[in-house]
This record gives structure tokens, sequence and C-alpha cells, in this order.
């Protein structure tokens, strides 16, 4: 095989399997019914799993970095519902893929995507081509929300179109990859999630399946009315303890997530959860000033489930940490 790893023995040769290996036996296809971490499928039983937003709460989006080993030999996944993309964040090497016919190669370069569509499964052997540790970003993303931009778009049929891609470049997706990531590290709530996801689908669903048609006119979505954002506005405030999540905000605007996001953003100048990060650190600081609430108090009045958590969220926004700037503020 082209492409000898740089690090170790080629990939399915006897050096790498040795000489009296026996065959692979290969899993049965993993079938999940319930949106969530219990229905995105492992990568392969001996990968390492270095960041997870299993309990972070988020409902429209499973995110799951792994780091690989350098070499694996006939792995097969299931055919979940959901839309799966995978973003190289480490590593260069040569994955091959088998699913209604023979193999196809790929060589990856950090930074490019897989794209693994609703239902499908396939075979999967790759091995490392360099001495950098192989690492993956999965996303598994809901397929209720692809139907739901898709029909968004007046295109409902787009959501069963999403094509299958063994590597592609898409700087686009690489960056909501990233942002995914750091959300991740950063422990953020679900309505900053919902809007990545929501990103992704839109991408997804608009970008990717309609690349190989001719463009057609669409009306984007204006921005929210006045009277829907005060209803939202008010709903804000009123939660501002609570873990708030895009399809709540939707409802209370009477409008599908898909148009809500984009109309918040235009009536208001950021995304919703940038909006009600902005909330939850004017109240903090408030509090902070006027109140003698712990930081762990204050913290829970602000919807964050712990303390350290908030107390990132104020120091980025802020410059200071909750008691540094409840002591400046001389209380």
């Amino acid at each position: 095989m082209p492409n000898a790893p740089l690090c170790g023995p080629e990939f399915g040769s006897n050096a790498a399997r040795g000489a009296s290996a026996t065959p692979v036996t290969l899993p049965p296809p993993i079938i999940f019914t319930k949106f969530g971490p219990e229905r995105a499928a492992q990568v392969s039983p001996s990968s390492e799993m270095l960041a997870s937003s299993d309990d972070l709460g988020w409902r429209s989006i499973v995110v799951r970095a792994y780091s690989l080993p350098d070499e694996r030999d006939g792995f097969t996944t299931g055919p979940i519902p959901d839309l799966l993309v995978s973003l190289n964040i480490g590593g260069v090497f040569t994955v091959e893929s088998r699913r209604l016919g023979g193999w196809t190669r790929a060589r990856p370069p950090p930074a490019s995507i897989g794209i693994k569509a609703p239902g499908r499964y396939e075979t999967l052997r790759w091995h490392s081509d360099s001495c950098t540790p192989m690492k993956l970003l999965h996303m598994f993303v809901s397929a209720d929300m692809l139907h739901e931009t898709a029909a968004g778009l007046g295109r409902p049929g787009l959501s069963s179109r999403v094509p299958d891609a063994l590597h592609v470049e898409d700087p686009l997706l690489a960056v909501i990859g990233r942002a995914l990531l750091s959300a991740v590290v950063r422990r953020a709530e679900p309505l900053h999630a919902d809007s990545l996801a929501q990103s992704l689908a839109l991408h997804m669903v608009y970008g990717r399946s309609l690349a190989s048609e001719a463009p057609r006119p669409w009306q984007m979505p204006g921005a929210l009315s006045s009277v829907a954002l005060e209803r939202v506005e008010d709903y804000m405030h009123s939660n501002l303890g609570m873990p708030l999540l895009l399809e709540d905000l939707a409802a209370v605007a009477s409008i599908s997530k898909f148009h809500f996001v984009r109309g918040f953003k235009l009536a208001t100048g950021e995304p919703p959860h940038r909006h009600l990060t902005r909330l939850r650190m004017q109240l903090a600081a408030k509090l902070l000033r006027t109140s003698r609430d712990t930081v762990q108090q204050i913290s829970a009045a602000c919807g964050y489930a712990s303390a350290g958590q908030f107390a990132n969220a104020f120091r980025r926004h802020h410059g200071a940490s909750p008691t540094q700037y409840r002591r400046e503020a001389g209380h």
C-alpha cells in the first residue's frame, strides 16, 4: 500500500498484524432509538474519549472527541438514524471504507471532513501515516433537526439527500466543529449548542445537498417582529435561572427554530445564546454589587450548573472573577 506509516509497520502487513493473527470478527451494527449520548455509536472499542457533551444536557447534537489507535482493521459502524459529521483534529492517516461495493480509500489531512448520512452503515479500517496521534471529532446531528431545517427551506425532501463522503474539504464545517469542541471544553449551555447545531444542519441541508443543483431563488427569513422579540425578551428575563433551549425560545416567538435563529440575530445584532449570556452577566454583576448571596447562589440564579462554569463565563464577560468584581465594587 502506498503512503506507508512513518512510525510503524505498513497497514495490513504481517508485521503489523502478527504472522499468526486470528481473523477479525466484526461486531454487530449498533442501533440506537433515542437521540442523545446513548444513540451516538462508539467509534472503536479501543478508542479513548478525550471530551464529550454527554453530560451537558444538549438535545440537538452530540459531540465527542476521540484519540484513535494507530491501526484498526475491519470495524463496522451501525446504521444510526442521525447525521454523523467527522472532523480530523489531529494526525495524518489513511482510511478505507466499504459500503455496498468495494473499498474506497482516502487520506484526509487535518481539518478535513467526513460525512455519514442517516441510516447508513459501513466497514472501516485505517492506519496512521505520521507520528502525530490520530484524533477525530464526531458530531451527531438529530435527524429531527435536519427534517425541520429542510422544511423551513420549503424543500422537505432535502433532508434525505445528505451525501456520504469519506473525505471532503469544507472550511465552514471545520469552523463549526472547532466551535463545538470549544463549547464542550467550556461546558457551554444547551442554547449555545443548539445554535451551532442549527448552523451545521442548515449548511448540510442547503449547502451540501444542493451542491449539484442549479441555484433556485429562496427568500431568507426576516427579523423578528417587535411583538415577538418583546415576548422572547420577557421570557428570557423571567427564566435566567433555568436552562433555556432554542426550541423553547422559538415556541415563544411562534416560529420554527430554523427561522428563529436568523430572525433573532437580525433583530438584535447577536445570536440568541450570546444575548442570553449578556443578560445573565448583567444580572450576575447586579447581584454581586447589591446582594449578600454567595457566588454559588448567584451562579444558580443565573442558570449555571456549577460555580466554576459561572466564574469562567463571568471572567470572559467582565474581565475579572466574581470575587474580584465584588471586592472592587466595595461590597
